[in-house]
């Protein structure tokens, strides 16, 4: 029996209820090996449709990624980790948004995650949080915090 491409997709299940977890306190970025408070990151126009800047901090033997990204308000920078399985939520160069651009995405495994504060809203790791990066905005430009 051979199968046709429509015939291997499944139907998502419904959302079950589930219980939300605290929302983790920002990390700065020197602790995960990045640069000090005060050192620039990028720029708001970098951000600009729906681009997402990345960004590899060397920590001794791990590497450690955080992505930030624009928002309603300025900017948001996140550990970039999945809480499902803890891999980085992008594929290559890092597109970061669904097709909408309205959520944030793990292309591994399909988690959505609300942009302005990381909340998993579908998916596996529904009730999780991406982990928050303290970043400071002056103008155009962002800052590590």
């Amino acid at each position: 029996m051979t199968l046709s491409g429509a015939e291997l997709w499944l139907p998502m299940p419904e959302l079950q209820e589930f219980d939300e977890l605290p929302r983790p306190l920002s990390v700065q970025c020197a602790s995960l090996g990045g640069p000090p408070a005060g050192t620039h990151l990028c720029t708001l126009s970098e951000l600009r449709d729906g681009n997402a800047v990345r960004l590899e901090f060397n920590q001794g033997q791990r590497v450690r990624r955080i992505f930030i990204v624009a928002t309603a308000d300025g900017c948001a920078a996140y550990v970039n980790a999945c809480p499902h399985f803890n891999i980085p939520l992008n594929f290559g160069k890092g597109t970061f948004l669904n097709y909408t651009g309205e959520r944030l995405l793990c292309v591994h495994h399909c988690a959505r995650f609300r942009i302005d504060d990381g909340y998993c809203d579908a998916g596996p790791c529904a009730g999780h949080w991406l982990t928050p990066v303290a970043v400071q905005l002056e103008g155009d430009d962002v800052y590590a915090a």
